[in-house]
């Protein structure tokens, strides 16, 4: 219970996200489509609340989080929407409590900037390995963006 309690404040002191270009919201529906692609789940309703509900993680670490769930993954179900958030918060180092002046912090909350993420001292920041610090762009262009 004291998860879903830090889950809910997060979600109510975040206050209101910036709302998404049509083109970010059109990579996230390729992820996500793709996630159920690999799964032989039938698209529609299910991928615009996995789009809505992920809609908070950068798009570099939702596509390292889809890219990282595909490859371990062993189900025979797409993942949870919270398998992919804890996946991405992997990914930026915010799964981890930070040391600082001897003794241990929780987990921090806000995203990292971009290209990095947090590392294990407080308020130190780590570069990304270069396959986890792609760009939106890059993202489009995996993704065969123009193509149809």
């Amino acid at each position: 219970m004291d998860e879903l309690r830090s889950v809910l404040d997060q979600v109510i002191d975040g206050g209101a996200t910036q709302r998404a270009s049509a083109e970010v919201l059109e990579m996230r529906t390729k992820l996500i489509s793709g996630l159920f692609a690999v799964y032989a789940e039938e698209l529609g309703t299910r991928v615009d609340q996995y789009v809505f509900v992920t809609e908070e993680i950068p798009l570099h670490f939702l596509a390292v989080a889809i890219r990282g769930l595909l490859r371990s993954h062993h189900w025979n179900r797409v993942p949870l929407p919270a398998d992919i958030w804890s996946a991405a918060r992997y990914a930026a180092g915010m799964h981890r409590e930070q040391y600082h002046a001897g003794k241990y912090l929780p987990p921090p909350r806000e995203w990292p900037p971009q290209g990095k993420r947090y590392a294990v001292t407080a308020g130190e920041f780590e570069p990304l390995a270069p396959a986890i610090a792609i760009g939106p762009g890059e993202i489009m262009a995996q993704l065969g963006a123009g193509e149809h």
